[in-house]
């Protein structure tokens, strides 16, 4: 278990993984604390509509561990992460040994609520001594969709779920209940699979997503506003479920969101979303998510 690495140590040398041979693979470590690894080859995923390209990596070899300073733990990560915000308890906290992520929406109108949490036992309950609100303040955006992409590339880079929601949890503030609900990585995260993305697609037509999700995707095209629809969009290539195609879009009104993404066809990428719509026609299962920031996005390659 642990992070996918794209760096190695050879002779006592740092190397990046394209500088990678066979004749080196007996004699290869981790670059940071020198356990032994092993080389996964890149490989592709069919996605109907394509396949998408799953880059080589490193990886421990059975039955070895990181040391425990190692960039590679993947706590070790988080609490890097972490230390980076710790000052901003809106965006990240810890109690006892958990670190928790405070999830927030992100609009174009920045709305402020004046409530407030605190802890009863390990458990995140409503107090009034302490600021909460659904949407980020303007002023916390650059931090928090930084931290937001750091954990997204961390997820991206780990090999199993079990190494995060063990370590890192994930709250939103409900305004209806006055309190912080848990949110399970299972339903934030979405990989860019036929499970993932048709139980993403019911429980959002359901209406049972009110908080931010991640979803992973390969761009197919990005499209321009049309005279009825006034709204950017980038198109994922569908998946295939039962007798559906799950077609996954990404919608927003910036134009420097359309300028800065315009080449992302065949690009895999996350993106964290905030408002989820679903639709489900004969032929497909449509879901879109709505994005306001150039931030919002991590690409991958």
């Amino acid at each position: 278990m642990g992070i996918k690495m794209s760096q190695f140590k050879y002779n006592g040398e740092v190397k990046s993984i394209k500088d990678y041979s066979e004749i080196m693979k007996e004699n290869i470590s981790c670059c940071y604390c020198g356990v032994p690894i092993t080389y996964v080859r890149d490989h592709k995923r069919d996605i109907v509509e394509n396949q998408v390209s799953i880059p080589a990596y490193f990886r421990l070899r059975n039955k070895e561990t990181h040391k425990d300073d190692c960039d590679f733990i993947t706590l070790n990560r988080i609490k890097k992460i972490y230390a980076k915000c710790s000052d901003n308890n809106e965006i990240m906290t810890k109690i006892d040994n958990k670190y928790i992520v405070r999830l927030h929406l992100v609009r174009d109108n920045f709305n402020d609520i004046k409530n407030g949490v605190t802890t009863e036992g390990g458990k995140i309950t409503k107090a009034e001594s302490q600021p909460t609100r659904e949407y980020i303040k303007k002023g916390d955006m650059s931090v928090y969709l930084s931290t937001i992409n750091e954990i997204m590339r961390l997820r991206n880079d780990i090999e199993y779920e079990n190494d995060l929601k063990n370590s890192l949890f994930l709250t939103f503030y409900n305004t209806k209940e006055k309190k912080y609900d848990e949110i399970s990585w299972k339903n934030f995260f979405i990989e860019y699979n036929k499970e993932d993305y048709y139980k993403a697609h019911q429980n959002i037509l359901r209406k049972k997503v009110f908080y931010p999700i991640c979803f992973s995707g390969c761009a197919k095209t990005i499209e321009d506003k049309k005279e009825n629809f006034d709204w950017y969009s980038i198109k994922c290539y569908s998946i295939k479920s039962n007798n559906h195609y799950i077609a996954f879009s990404i919608l927003f009104n910036d134009y420097n969101i359309f300028q800065k993404y315009k080449d992302i066809k065949d690009k895999n990428f996350i993106v964290y979303g905030g408002q989820h719509y679903a639709k489900e026609t004969a032929q497909y299962l449509n879901i879109s998510t709505k994005i306001y920031s150039v931030d919002q996005i991590l690409l991958l390659n």
